[in-house]
């Protein structure tokens, strides 16, 4: 079908696009906006002409800009016709709506050039979806709640959850209340600060308007409308949603649901409804759960009765089938389980048979299934369960106590016949009118009192026997039945010792009480008594006077006693420890403690432990039986630490290296240790008790030396002082000696204690310390200190006799690289073939000297001029272009030199030295391997370098130093990473300098640290306003550069985790980079250092990654997060060969071992491409944009993506061509603007 429109007039077009109610818009291939019509202005609030030239992402949410990209970038590739896709887009004040976009891709020869968008508002739609999309969520999480079971509290804490989320609130109460306070029944989330049981007054809560007004109270900014509320001031809630509880009608408690935030959307209707259900379905809830419970509790009441019960219970039909059986009928019948459905005759035969409902228990025989029986009591009644007649039995096991009765009967007889055969005097006595009567008695007791055996007819026995003190009998029978208890006591009779005991039997026999008496004769008894008193009383004498510590341990090892010593040992009252197991002394308790004398080790109550003698023996009753055992203790710690002491001195003075002699009051040697006998040759047994001075051939010292030694003696007691001896075995010896004067209990001097020391490589040590200190150790050339020495002699001979001289500075190109690539050792064996060719192309009287490190100075005597001065210094230069051959390498090498002729203007060692170091570093910079001669013009490159020094130590104080950002950007969406920070210096005189210009004196004069620290805190600050101005950029990371000096210092470290602290910047927003030949130089302490760094919350990068100074394989050992490539991998020359196949090596390690991986250096399409297809995701350089301030920086946060690059590739072609690597900056190396 034609379009109606296809034949309007251009203007007529234009026209009905401009009245159309949809935003219709047009772009370029490149996404650029050539034409939008007026309705953009209502729907998005844009005028047309600001949006054109925009990118279309412009309008797109950034949260949608990468998909959005991605899926029109595919129609356009495919050339595919109209589609259409819903999207949130942003409108010009920053609010998002949703719009609903048709897009036609045009087509030019068959080629994509632009689309046409077509987008309607579709928000209002939106909303209207989520709306009835809440409101069926709600009402399945209703329907879903209904369906839950479980434990009722626990249904409603989940409950309260799903509600809070729902409604998007932070906290749910179920609160319970009585009187005028409630109490916490349930609550969400756990962490909240509420516990369960907690009680609030109801006065000071939200929930005492919704208990008064019984109705949902909702509560949407409490700061406005309850700002004064208790609960408001209490617990800072601000919106509050909250619906009474009913159970069974009456009112228990409300439902509340709360967050601190304001609820600024506000409360609808739905809401409201919700809730109130919500409540409802609460209650209902609570309310099966009381009826539950009370159901519960009743039959558990009926249970516990059942199966706690001791008789056994059965129930059964009508027929006998067993229903139910409890665990006592269990386990009197022996069945494990409820024998459910058998006849209950098999157990009880007789319990249909007997009479339901009788009061009596009946007699009955049960069986068990083993076959044995027992007796019973059965009782037998009627009883129905759930709708059916039953029997209920309940019997007793009784054949216990049938058999108890029978061996009572037994136990009976058996009591008779000892009653009447035991030798004590047994019987039964009255009191009757005063008077004690027998009424019964054994026949020990018959014949002991003279009593006659009853007469028929009669209880009491006859005859004339009389109870001897029957006064004392008569009191004892009145305390007893007083007190109604036993009552002993001892009488002698007829000189025998009896033990009496009289018990009541009763008094209720006709008023008349009965008492029982047994007597036993201790006569025995008493005489070993007083025998075991007097031995007690003797034992004691000696037990108290013994000055060791005794403890008497029974035959369980309790302590029974202990004498006054055992106090003074140990530390122990003696009342504190009987009782107590006698091991417990021990220092170790495991220890055996055997019979018979032994050193054993003891704690005392202060914890500390002791060694002693002790001796142990058992002691034993007269029958040989064993009634404990005693130990007596004596500390004896004092005499072994002394034997210990004596023992160690002997084995110290014995073995230790000094020469150790003691000298009696004669000067005769008494004790030679074996430290004098290796330091003179003379063994212990040849020296002991000879003369000192007699001992060698010679004195030990010189007269004066001999006088000085007396006198220090005397005054002093004691003489420090180097001596020369000459030792038997080994010629001449020094030592440092020590001579003390030794004195007797009377103070008076007894003889002479020497201790000396052999200090004899200490002395030929000094001596060669001061020959080495005028030579080089490594290369034995003459030192600095010497140079100045020929120096100033060549001066005053050019002075005095008109000798003209020059001086070459020597600095051998490369060196570090030869030591950082090959080792020190390398390099230390380089440097010792640079002094030796150098030493040979000497002429007759020119001085050599190693200055440090890789420089050396040549002095040139007596030259007639400067060329022939420069002809010796050629000659050098040719010496040192030839190759080193050092461990088994040819090392190509060459030397930089600088040389000053001596005129009468230098009047000191240091300015010629500085001149020619200065003409040195001119060679250096020009062309390595030549010599310069020092001219006057080069004054200016040292004033300048001289005033770069000085003015850099005040930079960072005068605000001089500036950062500029370089952006890195995702290579698959366009969209910006980070910023790396590159430092630059405002010299107020010089204009802006280049970090080459600045860095350099840095890292020589020690300033590099403070300016890292300086970047370090400066980039950190801008990172982090940037972070709080652009919310959605929050994933933007800062790299920072850092030297390896400055990583490896614990206060850089410091530094950082301060810098993360006081700028508030999120984990891993914070990037540091180390160059990579750091590494290589000491890798346990680099990743000591960089795990530091990491626990600080910084991600960690790895610089310019791929220069030949490290090795691949260290990466997994190091903290790492990043690898930055270097910028020479993309120079067009290696990057079709050897830098490729680097690149793809360093792509696919990273990926192995997680890393992110950034190019740095693009600056071609060419170079993106082809980092793309190898798997690059980020990258930074000029083809996206050169390093700019903050200020121009802050554009690139607010552009979609892609801008930088389009920006880069329009106006800064020229500078990309220029720009050359870096290390430092990471910006050109010749551009003083960048």
């Amino acid at each position: 079908m034609e379009n109606p429109l296809a034949n309007l007039p251009g203007e007529h077009l234009e026209h009905v696009l401009e009245l159309a109610g949809d935003v219709i818009y047009k772009t370029d291939a490149a996404g650029r906006i050539t034409y939008v019509n007026q309705r953009v202005r209502e729907m998005l609030g844009y005028k047309p002409e600001q949006l054109v030239g925009a990118h279309y992402l412009t309008l797109v949410a950034p949260e949608a800009r990468s998909e959005i990209f991605r899926f029109y970038g595919e129609q356009s590739r495919r050339a595919t016709g109209r589609t259409y896709r819903e999207f949130p887009a942003v409108r010009a004040d920053g609010a998002e709506i949703w719009v609903g976009q048709h897009v036609q891709v045009v087509l030019e020869g068959g080629q994509p050039v632009g689309f046409i968008g077509i987008a309607r508002d579709k928000t209002e739609i939106q909303h209207a979806k989520g709306k009835l999309a809440e409101r069926d969520a709600r009402l399945t999480l209703l329907s879903r709640l209904s369906a839950q079971e479980g434990d009722a509290l626990e249904r409603i804490r989940d409950g309260l959850r799903q509600a809070c989320t729902a409604l998007g609130l932070s906290m749910g109460l179920l609160s319970r209340i009585t009187g005028d306070s409630y109490e916490v029944r349930r609550y969400w989330p756990q962490d909240c600060g509420l516990y369960e049981g907690q009680i609030f007054e109801l006065g000071d809560t939200y929930c005492q308007t919704t208990w008064q007004d019984r109705v949902v109270t909702a509560i949407e900014d409490a700061g406005e409308t309850h700002a004064s509320h208790p609960c408001f001031e209490a617990f800072g809630l601000r919106t509050y949603l909250g619906a009474p509880v009913f159970v069974g009608g009456r009112l228990v408690g409300t439902v509340s649901l709360s967050d601190p935030e304001a609820r600024s959307t506000g409360f609808t209707t739905a809401d409201t409804d919700f809730v109130s259900l919500f409540a409802q379905w609460v209650g209902s809830v609570l309310e099966q759960s009381v009826a539950l419970d009370r159901i519960r509790a009743a039959e558990g009441r009926m249970e516990a009765i059942v199966s706690t019960s001791a008789d056994g219970i059965l129930t059964c039909n009508a027929d006998g089938a067993i229903v139910s059986a409890n665990p006592a009928a269990r386990r009197m019948l022996q069945v494990e389980h409820e024998p459910v459905g058998q006849d209950v005759r098999l157990f009880i035969p007789a319990f249909l048979k007997t009479e339901v409902g009788g009061t009596e228990a009946v007699p009955a025989q049960a069986l068990r299934p083993d076959g044995t029986s027992f007796e019973v009591e059965l009782n037998v009644s009627r009883t129905e369960h759930a709708g059916r007649a039953l029997l209920a039995g309940i019997f007793r096991d009784v054949t216990e106590r049938n058999r108890h009765a029978g061996q009572l009967r037994r136990r009976e007889a058996a009591l008779r016949a000892f009653f009447d055969g035991t030798p004590f005097l047994m019987g039964i006595i009255s009191l009757r009118n005063g008077n004690l009567v027998h009424l019964s008695a054994n026949s020990a007791a018959i014949e002991f009192f003279g009593l006659l055996k009853p007469k028929s007819g009669t209880a009491e026995l006859g005859g004339s026997g009389e109870i001897p003190q029957s006064a004392r009998w008569e009191r004892a029978c009145g305390q007893c039945l007083a007190q109604r208890t036993p009552v002993r006591f001892e009488t002698r009779v007829r000189e025998r010792w009896l033990n009496v005991t009289i018990n009541l039997i009763d008094d209720a026999q006709q008023g008349v009480p009965r008492f029982s008496y047994v007597v036993e004769d201790v006569t025995t008894q008493h005489e070993q008594a007083d025998e075991l008193a007097r031995r007690k009383a003797e034992f004691e004498a000696i037990y108290r006077s013994i000055p060791y510590a005794a403890v008497f341990a029974d035959t369980g090892r309790g302590i029974v006693a202990v004498n006054p010593a055992f106090q003074s040992i140990f530390g122990y009252k003696g009342d504190k420890v009987i009782g107590s197991e006698a091991s417990f002394l021990l220092a170790n308790p495991e220890q055996p403690f055997e019979p018979g004398q032994s050193e054993v080790r003891f704690r005392r109550k202060d914890g500390s432990e002791f060694d002693a003698e002790a001796i142990r023996v058992d002691v034993r009753a007269a029958d040989g039986s064993t009634l404990g055992s005693l130990a007596l203790i004596r500390d004896v710690t004092e005499r072994n630490e002394n034997r210990e002491r004596i023992r160690m001195q002997a084995n110290i003075l014995g073995q230790v290296q000094d020469a150790v002699v003691v000298l009696d009051h004669e000067m005769r040697i008494t004790y030679w240790n074996q430290g004098a006998q290796a330091l003179t040759g003379y063994e212990a047994e040849a020296a002991e008790g000879r003369l000192i001075m007699r001992l060698t051939p010679f004195r030990w010292l010189t007269a004066d030396q001999e006088q000085e030694a007396i006198n220090s003696l005397l005054d002093r007691g004691n003489w420090k002082g180097r001596l020369r001896l000459r030792s038997r075995s080994s010629g001449v010896v020094f030592v440092d000696a020590v001579v003390s004067l030794m004195q007797d209990r009377e103070g008076e001097a007894s003889g002479m204690l020497v201790v000396a020391r052999d200090v004899t490589e200490t002395v030929h040590l000094e001596r060669r310390l001061r020959l080495q200190a005028r030579a080089d150790t490594l290369t034995s050339l003459p030192n600095r200190m010497v140079l100045d020495e020929r120096i100033r002699e060549a001066l005053v001979r050019r002075d005095t006799e008109r000798q003209v001289f020059a001086l070459v500075f020597i600095d051998v190109d490369r060196f570090k690289l030869v030591n950082d690539s090959l080792g020190h050792a390398v390099g230390d064996a380089l440097l010792q073939q640079v002094a030796a060719r150098i030493r040979s192309s000497l002429r007759v009287g020119d001085v050599v000297a190693r200055i440090g490190g890789d420089e050396f100075a040549v002095l040139l005597n007596n030259v007639e001029n400067e060329h022939q001065a420069r002809e010796a210094a050629d000659r050098l230069s040719e010496s040192l272009c030839e190759p080193f051959r050092v461990s088994g390498k040819n090392l190509p090498a060459s030397a930089s030199m600088g040389m000053v002729m001596a005129d009468f203007r230098y009047k000191s060692p240091d300015e010629l030295l500085r001149d020619a170091d200065t003409a040195m570093y001119v060679a250096k910079r020009r062309a390595r391997g030549t010599c310069v001669v020092f001219s006057e013009a080069m004054h200016e490159d040292v004033s300048r370098r001289f005033k770069l020094e000085s003015d850099l130590a005040f930079s960072i104080e005068r605000d001089q130093l500036e950062l500029y950002y370089q952006p890195l950007v995702n290579l698959t969406n366009g969209e910006l990473t980070g910023f790396e920070a590159l430092v630059r210096w405002n010299h107020p005189e010089l204009g802006r300098l280049s970090p080459d210009e600045f860095l350099p004196i840095a890292t020589e004069r020690g300033m590099l640290a403070d300016i890292d620290t300086w970047v370090l805190r400066e980039a950190a600050a801008q990172h982090s306003a940037w972070l709080m101005a652009n919310p959605r950029r929050k994933g933007l990371v800062m790299h920072v550069n850092s030297s390896s000096d400055t990583v490896m210092m614990p206060e850089y470290g410091e530094a950082v985790k301060a810098a993360v602290k006081d700028f508030e910047l999120p984990a891993g927003a914070l990037e540091i980079e180390i160059t990579e030949h750091i590494l290589m130089e000491n890798v346990p302490e680099a990743a000591k250092r960089l795990k530091a760094l990491k626990r600080s919350g910084v991600k960690l990068a790895v610089d310019d990654f791929g220069t030949g100074y490290s090795s691949l394989n260290l990466l997994h050992a190091l903290p790492v997060d990043t690898v930055k490539t270097d910028r020479s991998l993309l120079d067009p020359t290696i990057l079709e060969d050897r830098g490729n196949h680097i690149l793809r090596t360093i792509a696919t390690l990273t990926d192995a071992l997680g890393l992110e991986l950034v190019a740095e250096g693009l600056e071609s399409e060419l170079q993106l491409r082809r980092l793309q297809d190898l798997g690059f995701k980020v990258g930074q350089g000029y083809l996206f944009s050169k390093p700019r301030s903050a200020a121009h920086s802050e554009i690139l946060l607010r552009t979609p993506g892609w801008v930088g690059y389009w920006e880069g590739a329009g106006t800064e072609a020229g500078d990309r061509a220029a720009a050359q690597p870096n290390r430092q900056t990471g910006g050109p190396r010749r551009r003083d603007s960048v």
